[in-house]
């Protein structure tokens, strides 16, 4: 896998996780044309994320950023944004539009939100060559709540301390094959599923 789509693939796995867009890297050095097309069929017409997409609100403020430093790169003549990227952030404006008279509907709790995880299992990157990026990859989809406390607990989430033990356990998977662990206060149960 090239430098590039390793770049373009980080995007996917920013706006998989809902990664703030001050951590992500857009690859403004790669051409117009290939950010574009990464942007529109590996993003915005994903199957699996038109199935379990990030919250309307992260995903507004992902083609927000996505668009604008789109509008900005050089490109050619002929280069033009889709309308499909256009018509699907005016969709999510349309619909974060505050209802009138109701002071509630300008700032509520969190809404819950889709989060998918991709992870490479060691056994796989010895075997494959010549895959496309996403297809060399395991994902783990799930429902997640966006407050840090609710119902009195910490629960449904995955926690980062979750994320970096469950890529030491990917990396090292003799530490529990074969044995019974127990897990506590697993969250989302990120961890188990991993």
């Amino acid at each position: 896998m090239s430098d590039g789509q390793l770049e373009l693939f980080g995007l996917l796995r920013g706006y998989s996780a809902l990664s703030p867009m001050q951590t992500q890297s857009f690859p403004t050095h790669l051409p117009f044309s290939l950010i574009h097309t990464f942007l529109l069929d590996s993003v915005l017409l994903n199957p699996h994320l038109k199935t379990y997409p990030p919250s309307k609100h992260y995903q507004q403020t992902f083609w927000k950023w996505a668009t604008f430093l789109l509008e900005t790169m050089p490109k050619d003549e002929d280069d033009e944004i889709d309308t499909r990227i256009y018509n699907h952030y005016l969709s999510l404006l349309m619909s974060s539009t505050p209802e009138p008279n109701n002071p509630l509907s300008l700032c509520g709790p969190p809404i819950e939100s889709y989060v998918t995880h991709y992870w490479k299992l060691p056994q796989l990157e010895k075997l494959v060559v010549n895959r496309e990026a996403c297809d060399a990859y395991q994902t783990t989809t799930l429902l997640e709540s966006q407050t840090t406390i609710e119902g009195g607990t910490t629960g449904l989430r995955t926690w980062r301390a979750s994320l970096v033990l469950s890529q030491y356990l990917i990396s090292c998977p003799t530490l529990v094959k074969n044995k019974v662990v127990l897990e506590l206060g697993c969250g989302t149960g990120f961890l188990g599923i991993i």
